[in-house]
């Protein structure tokens, strides 16, 4: 895998040259979720801590100690409920468009 150029970009460069040349939605999902998970991959090696085996695990210590809560139980369920308050106003205020009009945007800028 290359990193020079950021994942959307390469994904949207893929995706304009891939319905250019008769890629079906399909394969695109399948190339897609490979380099998503690609990614992700690298990300939690490079965020998991010493001598933390669970990824998680060791990521709500980490918020643990910054925030001063030794209680893993109190920090998931602060994080769940970050992430839930934040659904709720990204769904209040982002304007819904339709998957064809961000695709002709995306080709007008590609």
């Amino acid at each position: 895998m290359t990193l020079e150029k950021l994942l959307p970009t390469r994904l949207r460069e893929m995706w304009l040259s891939g319905t250019q040349n008769g890629m079906s939605r399909e394969e695109f999902n399948v190339i897609q979720s490979r380099e998503v998970d690609q990614f992700a991959a690298i990300w939690i090696r490079a965020l998991k801590l010493p001598g933390q085996h669970d990824f998680v695990v060791g990521i709500l210590h980490e918020i643990g100690r910054w925030r001063g809560i030794s209680d893993l139980t109190i920090v998931r369920g602060r994080c769940e409920n970050a992430l839930r308050s934040l659904k709720l106003r990204w769904e209040r205020t982002v304007q819904k468009v339709d998957a064809p009009y961000v695709e002709k945007i995306l080709r007008c800028r590609g």
